[in-house]
């Protein structure tokens, strides 16, 4: 027996007007972190992964071109992308088009992060009115979430921030119809593809469990085919289903030879020992300041404390009630996951990690004001914003001298 599709907060149908702001602000966006990518990002040249791997999945392949400055994985004389592979879905009509360096190759890499963070913004606001968040805290809780991490993120591409913001989608679009304990396969795929961007989302899966609960086989009817290709995938390429080939990539810093001897991997990939270098770089990583130089305030591109990088996600503390408990412990399984792993992201503004929470966490700021949003709330959105556009004009001093 199912248990009734009833939401476990008010659900209303998305307005007409809701629809054009989300279609604004997702071109707003999209234009303003492709502008930025044309300034920043492009320094990247040659770095992407997913262009190369759409081009191997359309000629039949699972292999790519070698390219020695990339995190690539050699068997024999072969190259493969050590990375879930959902992502390169994205450059597959691009590549169809075009071919394999469409435009050159590094814009079109560009372009595809941010026009899916434009994506994700829409989506974002049309989930908070859905959960009848009022216009006024809908938007002030969606400006923060364009203007901060997922800015930087959208707005500086790379083959790791394409995986970020391909899985910030697909979890919006689960938890859409998840909250609503509507559509259990769909949501079940949408989420399997969210964790075949970034794999440590998959520990917020209880979440859908509890959501689906009496249905949950519909769930995974939904998630068990893309898992069963990803599987697939691995076995052919390392003989193993969950063998994505991290531990095999080169490293020319480690003593192995591979990435697991560089230091901060001493522990293995994932250690409950990287757990407090993890929340130093969340939460007490700060730019330089040295006033012999321009800019005078330098911010690190290893981590900076989210709480100024982006400290309007404090707020999701707030939440009350039985859907902001269950979202809760699924955002920290999320969120615990990603400070277990030995690297903290590197090649960011903030720490980028957080970015696979974020979906949970808005809903969680959703639930703690869905009325209003209180003028400190609204300070902190500003502040976000602000740092984040000062890191990137920062960056671009240093990149364009």
């Amino acid at each position: 027996m199912t248990s009734p599709s009833i939401p476990l907060a008010p659900s209303v149908a998305v307005r007409p007007g809701d629809r054009s702001r989300a279609i604004i602000v997702a071109i707003g966006l999209s234009m303003l972190a492709a502008g930025l990518y044309l300034a920043v990002g492009t320094q990247a040249s040659g770095t992407d992964e997913f262009i190369p791997l759409a081009a191997a999945l359309l000629r039949g392949d699972l292999a790519v071109e070698a390219r020695s400055w990339v995190e690539l994985v050699p068997v024999g004389s072969v190259w493969y992308v050590p990375f879930p592979p959902v992502p390169a879905l994205f450059y597959l009509p691009v590549v169809a088009v075009m071919g394999d360096r469409p435009w050159n190759e590094e814009l079109a890499a560009g372009v595809m992060p941010a026009i899916l963070g434009g994506v994700a913004v829409g989506l974002a606001y049309l989930l908070l009115r859905k959960r009848d968040v009022a216009e006024g805290p809908a938007l002030w809780i969606t400006g923060g979430f364009a203007l901060t991490t997922l800015w930087w993120v959208a707005g500086t591409s790379g083959t790791h921030h394409m995986a970020q913001v391909s899985a910030v989608v697909f979890l919006l679009g689960a938890l859409w119809f998840a909250l609503d304990r509507h559509r259990p396969i769909l949501a079940g795929l949408l989420f399997s593809l969210a964790v075949g961007s970034r794999l440590p989302v998959g520990a917020s899966l209880p979440l859908f469990i509890y959501l689906y609960r009496g249905q949950t086989w519909r769930f995974l009817l939904g998630a068990v085919p893309v898992a069963a290709l990803i599987g697939l995938y691995n076995l052919a390429r390392f003989g193993s289903v969950t063998d994505f080939g991290y531990a095999r990539i080169p490293s020319t810093a480690a003593a192995n030879g591979l990435v697991t001897g560089e230091p901060w991997f001493s522990d293995g990939l994932e250690s409950p020992t990287y757990i407090t270098r993890g929340l130093t770089a969340a939460l007490w990583s700060w730019p330089t300041i040295d006033l012999t130089q321009t800019p005078f305030i330098r911010p690190s591109l290893q981590s900076d404390s989210l709480l100024i990088a982006a400290p309007f996600l404090a707020w999701a503390a707030v939440a009350r009630g039985r859907l902001a408990v269950a979202v809760g412990l699924s955002a920290l399984l999320v969120i615990l996951v990603d400070l277990m792993h030995g690297s903290v992201g590197f090649a960011q503004f903030g720490y980028r990690f957080i970015l696979d929470a974020t979906p949970l966490l808005l809903v969680l700021l959703g639930l703690a004001m869905p009325r209003r949003a209180p003028i400190p709330f609204r300070i902190a959105v500003l502040v976000g914003a602000i740092v984040t556009g000062y890191a990137f004009w920062a960056v671009s001093v240093d990149f364009l001298a």
